[in-house]
């Protein structure tokens, strides 16, 4: 049984692998430009250099491209595509957050938003008196849809219409509301020029 890889030889690119037991396969499978090496070389995981297979290093993140001219990782985004795409990450991360109440309350009493007293009064599903001017200036429907969601509510969103009306009047920030809910915000990469 005869096993090679064949490979571009411009880039090392492994464009395909063979098994064959005919050796005339071999011929019929190497084009112009490419060349092969005996055994399997899977081309996610090697490249070619001077009739030799070398592994990839590990991929710095999703986005990166292999460079073949400079053998490196690069980042091809701009710098706007990382933000957009970064943005996106922290909405899908804050979508998919949630905390109990009582951790919520928790969290509230330890940045100093509520005493112990007024974190006991939410944990009965009461509005405490420290919040009860900042839902009053809610709109109807807003106050309304507290009452009576706020009792009953064993699981608190990140994203809650309640909860960020009621924390941006207070002026708690999105990076603080992240915090208690554990989103942490993605690392952005910036485009690079030299490959890793």
């Amino acid at each position: 049984m005869i096993q090679i890889s064949i490979y571009d030889i411009a880039t090392g690119r492994i464009v395909n692998n063979i098994t064959t037991f005919d050796p005339d396969v071999i011929d019929l499978n190497v084009g112009p430009q490419q060349a092969y090496i005996e055994g399997i070389w899977p081309a996610n995981q090697y490249y070619i250099r001077g009739a030799v297979p070398v592994a990839f290093p590990p991929k710095p993140g999703g986005a990166f491209v292999w460079d073949w001219d400079n053998e490196g990782w690069i980042d091809p985004r701009t710098p706007g595509d990382i933000a957009a795409d970064a943005e996106t990450a922290l909405q899908t991360a804050r979508a998919a957050a949630s905390i109990t109440k009582n951790a919520l309350l928790n969290a509230c009493m330890a940045i100093g938003l509520l005493n112990p007293a007024e974190a006991a009064q939410a944990a009965r599903g009461e509005i405490p008196d420290k919040l009860a001017p900042v839902v009053a200036g809610l709109s109807a429907e807003e106050r309304d849809m507290i009452a009576v969601n706020w009792p009953g509510a064993g699981v608190i969103d990140r994203l809650d219409p309640y909860l960020t009306a009621v924390s941006a009047r207070l002026g708690v920030s999105d990076a603080e509301l992240d915090m208690i809910f554990g989103v942490i915000p993605p690392v952005e990469h910036q485009p690079q020029g030299d490959p890793l």
